[in-house]
């Protein structure tokens, strides 16, 4: 499967910057708890110990990391249009494969090109729904 760069028009919205840790944690709490369920809590030392580059919008409102492997974490936003930019904006920069729960998620993901690869019922501490291109 190819994936094409997004479009001039989906870049001019989504200018996006590489930050440190600390400032991207910070934005990142700001969802709603209800929306912090979907996301594994990574601290400053382990998002420094994954190598992860971590992207966050102008506006402060969206961002995501990056792994040197492309793995895909920490995805988030305010704007829940944003979304589907977020992650084509994610895979023009490398993002192979995340791992996500939630049917929304997994639709949204499944939209913008990954694949199953794998799926596991939900159990307490186990994330589910591992997604690949």
């Amino acid at each position: 499967m190819s994936i094409d760069k997004p479009d001039q028009a989906i870049e001019e919205e989504l200018k996006l910057r590489q930050i440190a840790p600390e400032e991207f944690i910070t934005q990142r709490d700001k969802l709603p708890l209800s929306l912090r369920a979907f996301l594994d809590p990574h601290t400053k030392e382990k998002y420094e110990e994954m190598e992860a580059a971590l992207f966050l919008s102008e506006d402060n409102n969206s961002g995501f990391g990056l792994k040197p492997d492309g793995g895909l974490i920490s995805v988030f936003s305010l704007e829940k249009e944003k979304g589907p930019k977020l992650v084509q904006e994610a895979l023009s920069r490398g993002a192979k494969y995340l791992s996500c729960c939630g049917e929304k998620l997994k639709e949204l993901y499944e939209e913008t090109g990954f694949i199953i690869n794998k799926a596991r019922k939900l159990e307490k501490g186990v994330r589910p729904g591992i997604l690949g291109l």
